[in-house]
């Protein structure tokens, strides 16, 4: 056990370090100039968010963008709520702005419905995408825009939670960081594992490149993620990740259920088994690894030999995950004092590894119980 403790635990110090490489080689200069600007489509996907399309509304009619080459499409996913009506509201007043409604639905993955939606009947050249509980700053999509390069065919962006309060909120927000910094990292290194479609844009002309959806309209998941591991395998479109000020995308934190929390994190887990033989076979080290230290626990209490052998893993991936968190932190611009929450995540974050990895595999999950997507 000791030794495949540490040769797992070597894949995981060594993806680790490569991250936190990825992260020094992201390109911060812009890439478009304002005499280049193309016409952009914002796509928001919602349904029963009567609560929050509000101030997502106001914040995205407030773009410092010209008019005439930005328009803004609400997609309506079948919302039970006032949804409909506060976006059709909104349309009455703001040319720049039309309601859709979700009627069919052709793909398993209830969003991809709106979101292909939004993009067949929308006509910017640049799609972005952000949900309907977040609120982008003024600057966001002339920011998002600059980074496409002649060769890039996708943007990522950071979509922090709103800071909350309590523990677990805490907890999250780092979690956040987290995946921010494996985004990040990965789009760095060229290898792109992650994104979130609260803060995305990509080239119509790459999104029907590979099919839209169509290769992965069977997944309840993915239109962010699986979109854009088949832009950066099947097509010869750059991923790039922005780290331009303004470009941050905060979203609602809200007050997740025991429930939420665990459907939202047991869909996101999901996605993985679909990322291909050269990605799969590191991860499954990578899970070996987290494995053996929540079994080395029993083992330590019941054996002092072995206490130690774990004590040493335990705290060197503390002391690269530490080291990956503070380059994330320090590349986005984010606040480093979440980091002193790092032993409780440490804490969750093993057993979830182990425990939602094998739940998403079986794909027991539902897609929307009071948290967001």
């Amino acid at each position: 056990m000791a030794w495949a403790l540490g040769a797992s635990g070597a894949v995981y110090g060594a993806a680790m370090l490569a991250l936190t490489f990825g992260l020094s080689r992201l390109r911060r200069k812009s890439a478009i100039s304002n005499r280049d600007l193309p016409s952009v489509s914002v796509i928001v996907a919602a349904r029963d968010e009567e609560a929050s399309l509000s101030r997502c509304l106001d914040a995205l009619i407030a773009q410092d963008y010209p008019l005439d080459r930005f328009e803004i499409v609400v997609v309506d996913d079948r919302s039970t709520d006032r949804t409909f009506e506060i976006a059709r509201g909104y349309e009455g007043h703001h040319a720049c702005l039309r309601v859709l409604r979700v009627k069919e639905a052709r793909y398993a993955c209830p969003k991809k419905n709106a979101l292909a939606l939004g993009i067949a009947r929308s006509r910017g050249e640049i799609i972005l995408t952000t949900d309907a509980d977040c609120r982008p700053g003024p600057g966001w999509v002339a920011g998002m825009v600059r980074g496409f390069a002649p060769n890039v065919g996708m943007v990522a962006g950071q979509s922090p939670p709103d800071p909350g309060a309590g523990l677990v909120a805490r907890i999250l927000a780092l979690e956040s960081l987290a995946k921010a910094g494996l985004s990040a990292g990965s789009i760095g290194l060229g290898i792109p594992l992650s994104c979130t479609g609260r803060n995305l844009a990509y080239r119509r002309a790459a999104f029907e490149a590979v099919g839209g959806f169509d290769r992965i309209g069977h997944i309840v998941a993915g239109d962010d993620v699986l979109l854009m591991r088949l832009i950066a395998s099947r097509t010869p479109w750059k991923v790039r990740y922005t780290t331009e000020a303004g470009t941050v995308v905060p979203t609602a934190a809200g007050s997740p259920s025991p429930k939420g929390l665990y459907h939202q994190k047991t869909r996101h887990a999901s996605k993985a088994l679909h990322y291909g033989a050269a990605i799969l076979a590191p991860a499954g080290v990578i899970y070996l690894f987290h494995a053996l230290l929540l079994a080395g626990v029993p083992v330590a209490l019941a054996s002092p030999g072995a206490f130690q052998t774990l004590g040493i893993a335990l705290g060197a991936k503390g002391a690269v995950d530490l080291l990956f968190l503070f380059q994330t932190a320090r590349t986005l611009g984010a606040p480093v004092g979440p980091l002193r929450y790092l032993p409780l995540l440490e804490a969750a974050y093993v057993p979830y590894v182990v425990i939602f990895s094998l739940i998403g595999a079986m794909k027991k999950f539902q897609w929307k119980t009071g948290l967001n997507a």
